[in-house]
Parts: structure tokens; sequence; C-alpha cells
């Protein structure tokens, strides 16, 4: 029904040919099958290692041939960018959702921006063994390095254009928004590594604890 519909019809009511809505149904299988394959790496990056996958046994996570991967991916360093792409996108979301959350923002200060660092945390997912072999290919790699460090870049440029429109702007108290931008992410790195290496429920409580109040007095304690 749906093809039948688009050989008729395009968006602004014009014709289309068979041709055109071929193209779109195969662009749109590819949109959807490397999104599959990256979904299964990051599964298969946190589960098992970098270290431990290739490009096949990716492949095979993924139930598509070696061809298809490499129809998508070069190599599974292309693969592991593409991953942490996806995870910085979900850091953006998170965050944006917390600044729309003006209503608890403005009745308890604190308990916004715990309640910002638990959906944060919550965002980082299982990747604590991705996150660290992630380090160690950095120091390795430069080409690993320089993309990841364009990737951040471009993360922290749009937490920094939401922050700037946000109602948080008027209340910290910084010098530099966006050096102050860079510690906070490095503080929140820090409690998920510390986070991820184990621990009780009390122990990973602990740790949010202190974050919250750490971050609190260096954003908002002079503001109150």
């Amino acid at each position: 029904m749906i093809v039948k519909y688009m050989l008729n019809w395009n968006r602004t009511g014009n014709r289309m040919t068979k041709e055109r809505v071929v193209s779109k149904l195969k662009q749109v299988r590819g949109i959807s099958m490397r999104e599959k394959i990256v979904e299964t790496a990051e599964r298969y990056f946190c589960e098992k290692g970098y270290f431990a996958a290739t490009s096949r046994k990716l492949a095979d996570a993924a139930g598509i041939s070696i061809g298809s991967f490499y129809f998508y991916f070069k190599d599974k360093e292309e693969l592991l960018l593409e991953v942490y792409r996806k995870q910085s996108g979900r850091f953006i979301i998170t965050v944006a959702a917390a600044y729309e959350n003006t209503g608890l923002y403005k009745t308890d200060r604190r308990e916004w921006l715990g309640t910002f660092i638990r959906q944060l945390l919550e965002t980082y997912g299982n990747s604590g063994k991705l996150r660290a072999e992630l380090k160690a290919v950095t120091w390795k790699n430069s080409y690993i390095a320089e993309q990841k460090a364009i990737i951040k870049k471009e993360t922290v440029a749009a937490m920094m254009q939401l922050f700037t429109t946000s109602p948080v702007l008027d209340d910290v108290h910084v010098h530099h928004p966006d050096v102050a931008l860079l510690f906070v992410i490095d503080i929140m790195d820090a409690a998920y590594e510390r986070i991820a290496a184990g621990g009780t429920p009390e122990e990973r409580e602990a740790v949010i604890q202190e974050c919250t109040d750490l971050l609190y007095r260096y954003l908002f304690s002079r503001c109150d």
C-alpha cells in the first residue's frame, strides 16, 4: 500500500517515478541497516570489548555478511567512531531534556541538579568497558584520537548552545562558561568511571551525592 501510494504521489503532490520510489526505499533500508550495525557494535563493545572484536565477529553479531559490513563501514575503527558519535548524541538529548525541566529547576535547584546527574549517568549505560578501551585506543591511534576530538568538540558546542538559551545561564557564576562546561563533563566522566568500577548500591549513591554537592557548590553556591 505504501509503495503504491508513493508511486502516485510525493510530498508536493507530484507524481513519482518507480525508479525514484525504489531509490527512496533503498535509502531507508540502508539507514536502517547502518543503525542496526551501530547498535549491535555498541552492545558488543560494551559486553566483550573493542579489542576482542573483528569485522567478521561484528558482521556475524549483526546477522549480515562480511561483504555487507564493508559496504557500510570500512573497518571496526570507523564503526567505533560511529558508536561514540551515537553516544554523544544521547548526551545532547539528555541535556536538552534537563534544560526543559524548568519547573523543578525553579523550585529546587539542587534537586534538579541531582536528577540531571542521575540522568546523565544513565545515559552512559553499561559502557564502562567500551569507554576504558576507547581511551586506550585514543592513546595508540592518532586517527581515532583526531576524530574523537572532533566529535567531542561538536558535542560540547551543541551543549553550549543549549546552555546559552536555558535559564541556568543566568544563575551560574563562572568566568568562562565554555571552560566550565568542559569541567562538568570531566567530573561526570570521573563519576561514571568510579561507578563502573563496581561497588555496592550505597557506594554508587555516595558517588552521586558527592558529585551533586561538588557541582552545586561550583555552579550555584554564590547565587543562593
